[in-house]
């Protein structure tokens, strides 16, 4: 499933025209992750599931999915945002911010 279609699929299915924002997503690619790795263990027992969890490599919509000795998805790379505007943008890494960095950010009073 591409990015598009995940969005198109939320939108059908919950009837909003909002997107789904990164932590709906995340929490898409985690049910993802699970159901792969009880597929891939043929088995609903939690040590199976665990093991094949560590043995995990997919690519889903949010990215890769591949967990560490300590759990941990190290392949999905992490972006910072902001809200300029009125508007999130990612303003690093600088190769795919579409913004740039306001520091110091305005006061309350002014955004």
């Amino acid at each position: 499933m591409t990015v598009p279609q995940y969005v198109a699929a939320y939108k059908s299915t919950f009837n909003t025209q909002d997107e789904p924002d990164y932590h709906v997503a995340g929490g898409t690619s985690a049910a993802l992750a699970l159901q792969r790795a009880i597929e891939n263990a043929k088995s609903l027992d939690p040590e199976k599931v665990r093991i094949a969890l560590t043995k995990l490599r997919v690519t889903t919509f949010f990215g890769v999915i591949a967990f560490n000795a300590q759990g941990q998805n190290d392949k999905k790379p992490m972006v910072v945002e902001q809200i300029q505007n009125g508007k999130h943008v990612t303003i690093y890494p600088t190769d795919i911010a579409n913004a740039k960095i306001q520091y110091p950010a305005p006061t309350w009073s002014q955004r």
